[in-house]
Formats: C-alpha cells, structure tokens, sequence
C-alpha cells in the first residue's frame, strides 16, 4: 500500500513537471493601432512563455474572431535556441516546435490593415502534456473605431457578462447586457477552439435591458460537442465581444 501511494505521487510529480508555462504579458491586451492612413502595419511589443517543467512538443496557433475584410495579420517569434527567429501568417498551420526547459518564448502581433475596425483573437499554445491548451486572449481596434455609439444609447454599455458555471458539464448560461433594440439583430455564436462555428443563437431577448441564453453543450446539429476550450462571442451592429469557456465531460 505505501509503495503505491508513493507511486502515485510521484506519477504526480513527474506531471507537474512534464508541461508548466509561465506568461508574461507587459502590456494592456486590449491593443489599439492608429487610424488608418493608407496601408498600415503596426506591431505590437514582445511578450513571453517560458517553459518551467521538462522539455516538450508543442504547437502555436493564432486564431482570429472576425477579422475585418481586407485585413492582415501575423505573429514573430523569437528567444529559442533551437529554433530561428521567424514570422507566420495567422493562416498557416500551427507552427510546431520542441520547446526547451528552462527556455523563453517570445511573441508578438503585427497587424495589418488600410479601413478602421476591431477584432478579437487568441494565442492556442497545446500539448499533449497539457490538461489543456493555454488561450491567450487579446483584442484591437483602431483608435478611431467606436464599438459602442453612446449618442444612440445614453448612458447604456452593451456587455457581454460571463457564463455560469465556468467550466461547465453539461450546461452553462451564458448571460448579457442589451437593449430591446439591439437585441432583435443580435448574434450570440459559439467557435471551437480552431474558431469553426460550433452554434449559433439568434431572437435573443432581454428583459429591463438583460438577458440569458442556456448552452447545453451541443452544435448547430444537435450533436453533443467534445471536451475543450470553446469562445462565444456577441455581436450587435458595432458592439463585439468574446469571452471564454471550457467544456469539462
């Protein structure tokens, strides 16, 4: 019995070390780029990964949520010894790499665009020594796009608050902030975590400006949907906003 347990915690142990990353992000996620003049091409500051457990395969991936029509956009890494420093289109295949104990990856974002717009998206770093894929979440926008017209709707802020419970098996609600007008052409949709859209919910309503929608862990087709990292995301004329969830069976 002793020899068991002290199997069993060093089964543990050897997990533990097998995949641990620490972030470090410098900067405000929310990401704000100039107002377009032409073709620009802004890029952002570096920030970092670093692994602290043992050495592993890995792959990266930018995923992004409604990218405008006519936009680009990339990410650079560098920091590796075992890899050069390089740049990739966020529609390339996720990049692979052994990432070294004890080494820093460095990462950052380049977009680029000539209209004023928004958008949301996501570093998936995955493993199959993790629980879990790492989502890092980020947004931008010009500096002169408004996602919220406050001269149509005084004092009122549009959101899109949470779901309960987080992580969920098998429902959870997904509540929000909207107003009667802008609810009747609202959309709230559910993407994997390679962004496909998994479902979709039109005809919301909101009572004294609220509203709830159930998700029950199933797709457009009605077909129960796999354990993960899922995003959903609202969107009502200008107003976008995306969150995250995990679906734990």
């Amino acid at each position: 019995m002793k020899r068991t347990i002290i199997m069993l915690i060093f089964i543990a142990l050897v997990a533990m070390l097998a995949a641990q990353l620490t972030v470090d992000i410098p900067f405000s996620t929310n990401l704000v780029g100039p107002e377009p003049h032409g073709t620009e091409n802004w890029t952002s500051e570096y920030f970092h990964i670093t692994n602290t457990g043992a050495t592993g395969t890995y792959s990266v991936v930018l995923v992004p949520e409604n990218l405008p029509e006519g936009w680009m956009c990339t990410w650079c890494n560098e920091g590796l010894s075992n890899v050069p420093d390089g740049c990739h289109p966020y529609s390339a295949p996720a990049w692979e790499i052994t990432f070294l104990s004890g080494e820093t990856l460095s990462l950052d974002f380049q977009a680029i665009y000539s209209t004023s717009g928004a958008f949301d998206f996501s570093y998936v770093i995955d493993s199959a020594d993790l629980a879990a894929p790492l989502v890092l979440p980020f947004n931008f926008r010009t500096e002169d796009y408004d996602s919220i017209d406050e001269d149509i709707i005084p004092g009122f802020r549009p959101a899109l608050n949470g779901n309960f419970p987080n992580p969920f098996n098998p429902e959870t609600t997904i509540s929000f902030a909207l107003t009667k007008e802008l609810a009747i052409n609202a959309k709230l949709s559910i993407y994997n975590i390679n962004g496909k859209l998994v479902k979709s919910f039109t005809n919301l309503t909101t009572t004294n400006d609220r509203g709830t929608v159930v998700w029950h862990g199933m797709d457009n087709n009605g077909k129960s949907c796999a354990s993960g990292v899922y995003y959903y995301q609202l969107s009502s004329g200008n107003f976008l906003e995306t969150r995250k969830m995990i679906l734990i069976k």
